[in-house]
């Protein structure tokens, strides 16, 4: 594995990590589960990269059960 440098801004950053939030709760929604405790992103702080991880494992688990 290569790594390669990410450079964001924090504004970029928080856009990201929103659009992925969106994307988990729309997907969830057309899947029919419930996202009531899905829990929008603040600005970026330490646990927004925690949020993100989160998401993304709602995302897989949602696509498995799906498959």
């Amino acid at each position: 594995n290569k790594e390669m440098p990410l450079k964001l801004t924090a504004k970029e950053l928080t856009t990201l990590f929103y659009s992925v939030y969106d994307f988990t709760k729309r997907l969830a929604e057309a899947n029919h589960i419930s996202v009531d405790d899905l829990k929008a992103p603040k600005r970026f702080k330490k646990n927004t990269v925690v949020d993100l991880q989160n998401y993304l494992k709602i995302q897989k688990d949602i696509l498995e059960r799906a498959a």
